[in-house]
Protein backbone atom coordinates (compact mmCIF):
# COMPACT_ATOMS: atom_id res chain seq x y z
CA UNK A 1 0.00 0.00 0.00
CA UNK A 2 1.63 3.29 -1.07
CA UNK A 3 0.06 5.29 1.77
CA UNK A 4 -1.83 4.85 5.00
CA UNK A 5 -5.35 3.67 4.02
CA UNK A 6 -6.78 5.29 7.13
CA UNK A 7 -5.96 8.63 5.44
CA UNK A 8 -8.41 8.08 2.56
CA UNK A 9 -10.95 10.88 2.37
CA UNK A 10 -14.37 9.65 1.23
CA UNK A 11 -16.83 12.24 -0.04
CA UNK A 12 -19.75 12.77 -2.38
CA UNK A 13 -21.11 15.80 -4.18
CA UNK A 14 -24.37 16.57 -5.96
CA UNK A 15 -23.42 18.29 -9.24
CA UNK A 16 -25.29 19.39 -12.33
CA UNK A 17 -24.02 16.18 -13.94
CA UNK A 18 -25.39 14.00 -11.15
CA UNK A 19 -24.10 12.45 -7.96
CA UNK A 20 -20.29 12.10 -7.81
CA UNK A 21 -18.39 9.92 -5.34
CA UNK A 22 -14.84 10.99 -4.46
CA UNK A 23 -11.95 9.09 -2.87
CA UNK A 24 -8.73 11.03 -2.35
CA UNK A 25 -6.01 11.88 0.15
CA UNK A 26 -4.14 15.06 0.98
CA UNK A 27 -0.89 13.67 -0.43
CA UNK A 28 0.67 14.35 -3.83
CA UNK A 29 0.99 10.66 -4.65
CA UNK A 30 0.03 9.87 -8.25
CA UNK A 31 1.35 6.36 -8.85
CA UNK A 32 -0.58 3.50 -10.40
CA UNK A 33 -0.48 1.67 -7.04
CA UNK A 34 -2.08 4.70 -5.38
CA UNK A 35 -5.01 4.71 -7.82
CA UNK A 36 -5.43 0.95 -7.51
CA UNK A 37 -5.55 1.28 -3.71
CA UNK A 38 -8.24 3.97 -3.96
CA UNK A 39 -10.20 1.77 -6.38
CA UNK A 40 -9.97 -1.24 -4.06
CA UNK A 41 -11.17 0.89 -1.16
CA UNK A 42 -14.10 2.13 -3.26
CA UNK A 43 -15.01 -1.48 -4.12
CA UNK A 44 -15.47 -2.23 -0.41
CA UNK A 45 -18.45 0.17 -0.47
CA UNK A 46 -19.51 -0.21 -4.11
CA UNK A 47 -18.83 -3.88 -4.97
CA UNK A 48 -20.20 -3.59 -8.52
CA UNK A 49 -17.87 -0.71 -9.42
CA UNK A 50 -15.93 -1.34 -12.64
CA UNK A 51 -12.63 0.33 -13.66
CA UNK A 52 -14.21 1.80 -16.80
CA UNK A 53 -16.60 3.81 -14.60
CA UNK A 54 -13.82 5.49 -12.59
CA UNK A 55 -12.01 8.72 -13.46
CA UNK A 56 -8.60 9.80 -12.17
CA UNK A 57 -8.92 13.43 -11.13
CA UNK A 58 -6.44 16.25 -10.46
CA UNK A 59 -7.78 18.75 -7.92
CA UNK A 60 -7.36 22.48 -7.45
CA UNK A 61 -8.28 24.90 -4.68
CA UNK A 62 -7.16 24.98 -1.09
CA UNK A 63 -6.45 22.70 0.67
CA UNK A 64 -6.57 20.17 -2.19
CA UNK A 65 -4.37 21.88 -4.80
CA UNK A 66 -2.25 19.52 -6.87
CA UNK A 67 -3.62 16.36 -5.29
CA UNK A 68 -5.16 13.38 -7.09
CA UNK A 69 -8.11 11.13 -6.45
CA UNK A 70 -10.73 9.03 -8.15
CA UNK A 71 -14.36 9.82 -8.89
CA UNK A 72 -17.35 7.95 -10.21
CA UNK A 73 -21.10 8.42 -10.52
CA UNK A 74 -23.63 7.01 -8.09
CA UNK A 75 -27.31 6.56 -8.85
CA UNK A 76 -28.92 8.04 -5.76
CA UNK A 77 -28.03 9.51 -2.34
CA UNK A 78 -29.36 6.30 -0.80
CA UNK A 79 -26.43 4.47 -2.42
CA UNK A 80 -23.88 6.50 -0.42
CA UNK A 81 -22.54 4.79 2.73
CA UNK A 82 -22.34 6.69 6.02
CA UNK A 83 -18.51 6.77 5.76
CA UNK A 84 -18.80 9.34 2.95
CA UNK A 85 -19.20 13.05 3.78
CA UNK A 86 -21.15 15.40 1.55
CA UNK A 87 -19.23 18.33 0.04
CA UNK A 88 -20.67 21.35 -1.73
CA UNK A 89 -18.38 21.49 -4.77
CA UNK A 90 -15.52 19.88 -6.64
CA UNK A 91 -12.54 21.99 -7.75
CA UNK A 92 -10.76 20.34 -10.61
CA UNK A 93 -7.75 21.47 -12.58
CA UNK A 94 -8.79 21.94 -16.19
Amino acid sequence: MPFDPSKIIREFCVTTGGLRVVLRTITYINTFDFFLALFEDAKRFFPNLQPENVEIVYYDGEPHARTFGIEFKADSPGDIPAEFNQISELKLVK
